[in-house]
């Protein structure tokens, strides 16, 4: 998982909603249960990943903690946007990164306009927004 600089770890949610390609949502607070988001893209280290065991049952875990800092946030963004990029092709990453570096630039211009509240539920929704889009794409 390093030697391709997979981000994090695996978990059952992460692996049904990859695979369902449920991700974000109307808000970061209200998601599917199965929809993966921000918060599933903690920054592991190599011990981390040393230590990882796949998960013994099918059940969904619940959905981890959302980051409360900012830069936090930016740093899982970043991991999801690689995980992504990983699993479904390379060529999906660009517009994410400047899709992120456009949104961190906003919050530190003027995090007024910009509350990080805000910044986090927009992100969750150009997420479920991308996969409609590449779901529709696939139907052309």
């Amino acid at each position: 998982m390093q030697a391709v600089n997979w981000p994090t770890t695996v978990t059952n949610r992460m692996a049904y909603g990859t695979a369902a390609f449920c991700w974000g949502g109307r808000d970061h607070k209200d998601l599917a249960e199965w929809s993966v988001s921000v918060a599933d893209f903690p920054h592991c280290k190599a011990g981390v990943f040393d230590a990882y065991t796949m998960p013994t049952s099918c059940k969904l875990e619940p959905r981890p903690r959302r980051p409360v800092v900012f830069s936090q946030w930016v740093r899982q963004a970043e991991n999801a946007i690689t995980f992504f990029g990983l699993v479904y092709g390379r060529m999906h990453e660009p517009e994410r990164r400047r899709a992120l570096e456009t949104l961190r630039l906003a919050y530190e211009e003027d995090d007024v306009a910009f509350p990080a509240d805000y910044v986090y539920s927009l992100w969750e929704e150009l997420a479920a927004t991308w996969c409609e889009q590449l779901r529709e794409k696939r139907k052309e």
